[in-house]
């Protein structure tokens, strides 16, 4: 009948999106070291989608010198955050 204090927050979190609030505030905090100051500098940590990292870019030839090292960059966030959180990223 009664429900725990921790069951019942963990259902309010689910349902209204604050554990994916806060996988994203945990990839923007780490997003500068992974890709260095220049490259943050003239991106953007938007928001994650189906395990989907989406990250916007200030031009087109930022968005294509980033697939590039996409691999390069999702390996790296991959040691830091783990394999559950993001399976691919995505520039736009």
């Amino acid at each position: 009948m009664f429900k725990s204090l921790k069951d019942s927050i963990q259902k309010y979190s689910k349902s209204n999106n604050m554990l994916h609030s806060n996988q994203l505030e945990k990839v923007s905090n780490i997003w500068i070291e992974i890709v260095g100051n220049h490259i943050s500098k003239n991106t953007q940590v938007k928001f994650i989608k189906n395990k989907t990292l989406f990250i916007e870019t200030a031009t087109p030839v930022w968005r294509n010198e980033l697939e590039l090292q996409k691999e390069t960059i999702y390996q790296k966030l991959l040691t830091k955050i783990g394999q559950t959180t993001i399976k691919e990223i995505r520039f736009i």
